[in-house]
């Protein structure tokens, strides 16, 4: 049977690889705005996906961990996220 995650568990999981993100940005002394032009996209565009209100796609995952110089994988462990609890 295939589960499908309900809208809380979406948020939830956005939040998590968010909040991984931020942690690795904090690490390496990374501004939102120094990622965004990493990326090439505007700012805004980052910080909804920062704060949790825009998905993680596979796509942005790679993009993001490309751009901080580990593996995409640091943003989705269940002890990614340990260091902020």
């Amino acid at each position: 049977m295939t589960r499908v995650l309900s809208r809380k568990d979406k948020g939830s999981l956005s939040l998590r690889t968010a909040t991984a993100v931020r942690i690795e940005m904090a690490r390496q002394d990374l501004s939102p705005g120094e990622l965004a032009d990493r990326l090439g996209v505007e700012l805004r565009v980052l910080q909804r996906r920062l704060k949790g209100r825009s998905p993680w796609t596979l796509e942005w995952l790679d993009a993001v961990a490309k751009a901080l110089g580990v593996s995409p994988r640091a943003f989705v462990s269940d002890d990614a996220t340990a260091d902020a609890a």
